[in-house]
């Protein structure tokens, strides 16, 4: 086996007569029947450090290409990941808005029912203490219905706690989605801009394969 001596990919000797990668000309000098002239030796030490020298530029641009294509395909995965978070703390936010609704309620029909029950008891407690010496049976009612509007009220302050709880749950929920918003924004400017600069890379240092012997610029 043998190696090219332009981009060193390995062949067999007298099985072609150029690299299947860089094109360089394989084909053995003929034989003379002297030593090759000097000046024609020169020639081809030169040809062959100029093409050296093109392609290990176009392999240069190319790994810098490629990285520039992993940075880019790095961006996009983390922009997806943080688009699918997004949507996660909307749905979530959704649950708390709906949560939260439904709290709301809750406590307007609470204070319905409290501030029902506090009229019923000023008119009870009216009516006690205009009649307290006729029936015990009326006070024992009254102390019933006053057992009442304490469970009303400690039910009351128990969804007042759990609606501010939800307020503050509410409260998390926006900071996170807010700032998940704005990394999303960020990454997108990152890969926009990523974008460009390969575009602008690939516009300034067009990848240039050689395809043969001949397209050097000095031919022998």
């Amino acid at each position: 086996m043998a190696n090219c001596p332009v981009c060193e990919t390995e062949y067999t000797p007298e099985t072609i007569e150029n690299c299947p990668v860089c094109g360089w000309d394989l084909t053995p000098y003929p034989p003379t029947l002297g030593e090759i002239p000097q000046s024609y030796q020169e020639k081809a030490q030169t040809n062959l450090a100029w093409s050296r020298k093109k392609w290990d530029i176009m392999a240069d641009h190319q790994r810098q290409i490629k990285q520039l294509q992993a940075q880019l395909e790095t961006q996009q995965s983390q922009y997806g990941e943080s688009h699918k978070i997004n949507q996660q703390l909307q749905k979530q936010l959704e649950i708390e808005q709906d949560q939260y609704q439904e709290s709301q309620r809750q406590v307007k029909q609470f204070q319905e029912q409290l501030a029902t029950l506090q009229g019923d008891y000023q008119s009870i407690l009216n009516a006690v203490q205009e009649a307290q010496r006729k029936s015990e049976h009326f006070e024992q009612d009254n102390k019933q219905l006053q057992e009442t509007i304490q469970n009303h009220k400690r039910d009351l302050r128990e969804i007042e706690q759990q609606f501010n709880q939800e307020l503050k749950q509410k409260k998390i929920v926006e900071d996170q989605l807010y700032m998940s918003q704005v990394e999303c924004k960020n990454y997108k400017e990152q890969i926009n801009e990523l974008q460009k600069k390969l575009k602008t890379y690939q516009s300034t240092n067009p990848s240039k394969k050689t395809k043969s012997y001949w397209d050097r610029p000095d031919n022998l």
